[in-house]
């Protein structure tokens, strides 16, 4: 780099202080002290000999921060360590160890993209398929009620639910750059720690207003694999399937995303007149068409599989979770909905996350149910291994009992009770809960039940992030519908 500039002691105690000074630098915090330390221990050495003492995160950091003038040649010992003008190539900093020193955000995001991940265990291994295990603690993020609605006009990206979640998207993208927030009842411990990037997205249902609607247009040029789905469906996918196009929208980039179903995605009484769906349901009757066209997307997404209901037909998997209840995906298969619930579970690492769509046990239009498949998972991980539960209905008067009743809540609670069931993910009503958590008790025990809701991501742009560690949980909801992000509530508990 032009200019000469050598770096000294005093532009290492300065580049530290200014670092940590940067909000987005407080996972570092721990390293940063530790090299404040060895500089002052390390007083009568050069800058490039301390370099080699500190931990490897702060290192790299000052090394940005100082827009590369610690790798700088020494000069000779009677040259002047520090010239009185400084060179314009440092990103706009003017002076390295005045206050105009502080990294730009550019800089910072560079830093922290590298260094705050979290260090790997000693202990880790290779899971399954040589993959490498995931970290003890996971961060996740969780939306429900998208609700994508063709009752609502224009029935393009100007839709506005579309633009609530386009812009909520935009937020959660760069949700990893923003602290754990205090105030907010969480762990102590996180409280101004980067959030870092989700591990994962779950949907607790209702993706769209109506079934995914229908576009004749689409179908009528389509075979059935190629089939997009209707406006609803598509705009669902252009937001959130990263195997999809945009189309000028903002894609979520929040690891694998997991899709779930209520009762907007399956209650309509629908038939197209014309089409190839006109005569295809050999299975049920033809006022099934939304709930196949939903089951198929989770089949597609989850499975691999487009269930064909009159050819043959697979595809590679996609982000296909730990345990589906389904059949394996083949390309001899042919089979319906109704064979299977669908639910699903995926391991991320401290905590297993079960999705049961609209409820554990539903059983509405002939579709299985799923408890056996769900108590014979559970039985698998066994009682101490901490689980959420991820569906639509929730505990509140607004569910129960017009949606799903007091016994179908219960038994479900009753196979559950047994587990280590940390939290439940609950979507339906648009409103986020005022207090976390709501509770219901478990029919048998002392128990209570810990429910969690956000309220509607299409509606209001709100979200859960849910952070999980062997022993402890941590929930925060929020809303991302406006040009930053806004806290509603948080809540911690330990087992």
């Amino acid at each position: 780099m032009s200019g000469g500039r050598v770096v000294t002691n005093e532009d290492l105690r300065a580049a530290i202080s200014a670092l940590l000074a940067v909000p987005e630098m407080s996972a570092l915090r721990g390293d940063l002290e530790e090299a404040a330390a060895e500089v002052e221990a390390r007083e009568e050495e050069t800058p490039q000999a301390i370099a080699g003492h500190l931990p490897p995160r702060a290192e790299h950091a000052i090394r940005v921060h100082l827009a590369g003038y610690l790798d700088a040649p020494q000069p000779p010992e009677e040259a002047e360590a520090v010239p009185e003008d400084r060179p314009d190539d440092t990103s706009g900093l003017a002076a390295v160890s005045g206050p105009t020193a502080m990294p730009s955000r550019e800089e910072v995001r560079a830093v922290l993209a590298a260094l705050t991940e979290p260090a790997p265990r000693a202990d880790v291994g290779a899971a399954e398929g040589g993959e490498p295990e995931l970290p003890d603690t996971t961060t996740f993020l969780f939306l429900a009620d998208p609700q994508v609605s063709r009752a609502e006009k224009p029935k393009d990206n100007d839709n506005p639910r579309v633009k609530t979640m386009d812009q909520m998207n935009r937020i959660l993208n760069d949700i990893g750059w923003e602290p754990w927030p205090s105030g907010y009842g969480l762990d102590p411990a996180i409280e101004g720690t980067l959030i870092g990037k989700p591990k994962a997205t779950f949907f607790g249902g209702d993706l769209c207003q109506t079934g995914g609607d229908y576009n004749f247009a689409d179908q009528a040029g389509s075979i059935p694999a190629h089939y997009n789905g209707g406006f609803e469906l598509e705009m669902v996918r252009r937001l959130f399937d990263a195997d999809y196009k945009s189309d000028g929208l903002t894609k979520l980039d929040a690891g694998p995303v997991y899709f779930g179903l209520g009762n907007h995605d399956l209650q309509s009484q629908y038939h197209p007149a014309v089409g190839w769906f006109k005569d295809c349901f050999r299975w049920s009757t033809p006022t099934d068409y939304w709930r196949w066209q939903m089951w198929n997307f989770i089949c597609q997404k989850h499975r691999g599989v487009f269930t064909n209901c009159i050819f043959k037909w697979s595809t590679s998997p996609t982000s296909k979770p730990t345990a589906i209840d389904a059949k394996e995906a083949t390309s001899n298969e042919v089979f319906y909905w109704q064979d299977r619930s669908l639910n699903y579970v995926v391991d991320l690492g401290p905590v297993d996350v079960y999705q049961l769509h609209r409820f554990g046990g539903d059983a509405e239009y002939g579709h299985a149910p799923g408890t056996t498949w769900l108590t014979d998972q559970l039985k698998k991980r066994g009682a101490t291994r901490p689980v959420i539960v991820v569906q639509h209905y929730d505990f509140s008067t607004f569910s129960i009992p017009a949606w799903w009743t007091d016994k179908q809540c219960d038994d479900l609670l009753e196979l559950l009770e047994p587990y280590n069931v940390v939290a439940f993910l609950m979507g339906h009503h648009h409103s986020a809960l005022s207090t976390i958590p709501l509770q219901r008790a478990y029919p048998s025990s002392t128990k209570v039940a810990d429910e969690f809701r956000p309220g509607s991501a299409g509606v209001h742009g709100n979200f859960a992030l849910v952070r999980v560690s062997p022993s402890s949980l941590d929930v925060l909801q929020g809303s991302g519908a406006g040009k930053t992000v806004q806290w509603i509530n948080g809540y911690h508990k330990t087992w």
